[in-house]
């Protein structure tokens, strides 16, 4: 789907997932192999979330408004439509046509708790505030596997306004970070030891009150 004119600058829809028809993207963040927490499960104790599934990937963010009369409610069932048309496994998903404090997954407060810990920008982004108190929310996670590599797609989505529908897509990329890029110069450790008598070697693990090293070390040893 093309651009929309008053995106954010450097911004585009990820190739996976096209933008619902007419929404503008309002923030953008590409990152490569960072952490996030899917989030899994209810609210099961005040403010916290026990079910994440946390992954480490190329995550790329997109947020979105939508003005018009469409309702987030829409917005929500055309996503989670076409992920499962695409072959995505459903590991959660909660919408609500009021502003909820549920405990549920997809409620208001529950969002709230969500992205305390996948945190986003705190000005800008309308996701988690509203001039429209009985606002619905919605949250969506899936995963696929591929032969490229797993892909997580997580979508928040909440009725800002009568007329503004607010969505953030994170999509996460999993793939194995490229190491075997840094050499140790065995050469340049026998000098130092001639020289100062001593060398120091992360990455070594004992036993407990003992002198056995561990095999995790092994990685530091070869």
């Amino acid at each position: 789907m093309p651009a929309a004119s008053e995106d954010f600058a450097g911004s585009k829809d990820h190739p996976i997932l096209t933008r619902y028809p007419g929404s503008e993207i309002k923030w953008y963040d590409v990152q490569a192999f960072v952490p996030y927490s899917v989030a899994t499960g209810p609210i099961v104790s005040y403010a916290e979330i026990e079910d994440w599934e946390d992954i480490r990937g190329q995550t790329t963010r997109i947020y979105y408004e939508l003005e018009g009369e469409k309702t987030h409610t829409e917005v929500f069932l055309n996503y989670k439509k076409a992920l499962e048309e695409a072959g995505f496994d459903n590991l959660a998903e909660g919408s609500f046509v009021q502003s909820s404090r549920a405990n549920e997954v997809g409620s208001r407060k529950w969002l709230g708790v969500n992205y305390k810990k996948n945190e986003i920008p705190p000005v800008g982004i309308r996701l988690l505030s509203g001039s429209s108190t009985s606002g619905g929310t919605g949250y969506l996670a899936m995963k696929k596997e591929r032969a490229a590599g797993t892909v997580y797609v997580v979508i928040g989505v909440s009725q800002y306004s009568q007329n503004v529908v607010a969505t953030l897509i994170d999509i996460i990329e999993i793939d194995d970070v490229e190491t075997d890029l840094i050499t140790v110069d065995a050469e340049a450790i026998g000098e130092n030891i001639t020289e100062f008598g001593r060398i120091i070697l992360d990455g070594l693990f004992f036993e407990h009150d003992k002198a056995n090293l561990m095999p995790t070390s092994d990685a530091a040893l070869n």
